[in-house]
């Protein structure tokens, strides 16, 4: 006799549909860990940019002059592009990581686009960044830590992104 029998086929196809909703799952889970890998990368790039934005503003010392400190406490860096009118790298609040604080917030779009600013996300808004501007304690007139933080707007203490660095007055 040649050919399957009717119960070698079901076996056959019920380990054929097992395997395929195995692999259904496997597809699923993929798709949703992609989806979050890409929401951490803007994150992270977020928070890179506003980081760099930060640590361009001026904080020196006027080599041509008599040495004296030279700092900006005027730009604001909420707005894109930024302009007079801001805090520059004035001392921030101590809450400026832990909520909005105006001139200590901004906010971008899914793609990382700057999207807006204010106490509440614009619309249009994925992710919002805050950043906070304090003295080193060992070196309070000559260093600054800075940081940011950026986290998707609808989650704001969920896989959010820190990043700290240490600015140092140089010559101007």
């Amino acid at each position: 006799m040649k050919g399957f029998s009717l119960i070698e086929v079901l076996v056959a196809m019920a380990l054929v549909g097992a395997s395929a909703l195995g692999l259904a799952e496997l597809i699923t889970l993929s798709s949703r860990i992609t989806q979050e890998s890409r929401i951490d990368t803007v994150a992270t790039l977020a928070a890179q940019a506003k980081m760099a934005q930060l640590r361009a503003m001026t904080w020196a010392y006027d080599s041509a002059g008599n040495g004296a400190p030279v700092s900006d406490a005027s730009t604001d860096v909420s707005v894109d592009p930024p302009s007079a009118g801001g805090a520059g790298l004035s001392w921030s609040p101590l809450a400026s990581l832990q909520s909005n604080v105006e001139g200590y917030v901004d906010y971008v779009d899914a793609s990382g686009a700057y999207a807006g600013r204010g106490a509440e996300p614009p619309p249009g808004a994925v992710y919002l960044r805050r950043w906070s501007i304090q003295p080193l304690p060992s070196d309070p007139a000559h260093s600054l830590v800075l940081q940011v933080t950026a986290a998707r707007v609808s989650r704001p203490q969920s896989r959010d992104v820190h990043l700290v660095s240490i600015l140092s007055r140089t010559s101007w």
